[in-house]
């Protein structure tokens, strides 16, 4: 017997999500190690990158069923 083919799913046409490489973090992944409230963050972030101490690179990142873009930060 031929097998009933499964149903698509939004992700099956999303781009695969990057592979974020190392030092690269969220602003809530900086908020959770600087023990910071994510508003500080978002500020500290924006000064850093103003004064050229932090990078900023967009990732793709599966959240839920959809691969988005999300900004990501390094130390420069």
């Amino acid at each position: 017997k031929r097998k009933k083919p499964e149903p698509m799913k939004p992700s099956d046409f999303a781009p695969p999500p990057d592979k974020i490489p190392a030092g690269w973090k969220t602003a809530v992944q900086w908020a959770k190690q600087w023990k910071l409230q994510q508003r500080q963050t978002s500020h500290i972030l924006r000064a850093a990158l103003e004064s050229g101490q932090v990078r900023r690179k967009l990732f793709r990142v599966r959240t839920g069923v959809s691969v988005r873009f999300v900004p990501h930060y390094a130390a420069a």
